[in-house]
């Protein structure tokens, strides 16, 4: 047989062997994330403790999508899935996915709605306003999240535990 023969076949078998490792991802897998089970996640949320073992959410609670644009100035039609919970001390957790193409406007509407929740607090709650300012913002897979609470990192940890 010639040469170029066996050149050609090398080049065939490269090629097709790239395309199988492309099909495939190039051997790598995504890691996998549990389905975010909202139940759990609130009930969990509201059993946290601080440093002193008294509960960091005082009556977590879900407020409707009226409550959180009346009070918050949250717009839910940006958000493809989320998951708030505030309680009557300004402590929160807001977990959301941002809708298609909307995920600077979501980071803009809650850099307002921060904002203007800790100027509403300034004058008469001064220790829920400095909660708010000195939230936690970060991102967890496609979920931004928002943290207020007596302790953020042990709010965060259980989120990141409940997301897999």
């Amino acid at each position: 047989m010639s040469k170029g023969f066996f050149k050609k076949l090398a080049v065939f078998i490269l090629a097709c062997t790239a395309m199988m490792m492309a099909a495939c991802g190039g051997g790598k897998t995504e890691p996998e994330t549990k389905p975010l089970d909202p139940d759990a996640l609130v009930q969990t949320i509201g059993a946290l403790k601080d440093g002193q073992g008294a509960a960091l959410f005082d009556s977590p609670a879900q407020p409707d999508s009226t409550e959180l644009s009346d009070i918050y100035n949250i717009d839910v039609s940006l958000l493809q899935e989320y998951l708030i919970v505030v309680d009557k001390k300004y402590n929160f957790c807001m977990m959301m996915v941002p809708a298609e193409g909307k995920s600077n406007d979501v980071k803009n509407m809650m850099s307002t709605a921060m904002t203007q929740l800790a100027q509403q607090l300034e004058l008469y709650e001064p220790d829920q306003c400095e909660r708010v300012r000195s939230h936690l913002e970060t991102m967890r897979g496609d979920y931004l999240i928002y943290a207020a609470s007596g302790d953020n990192d042990a709010l965060v940890k259980e989120i990141e535990k409940a997301l897999g």
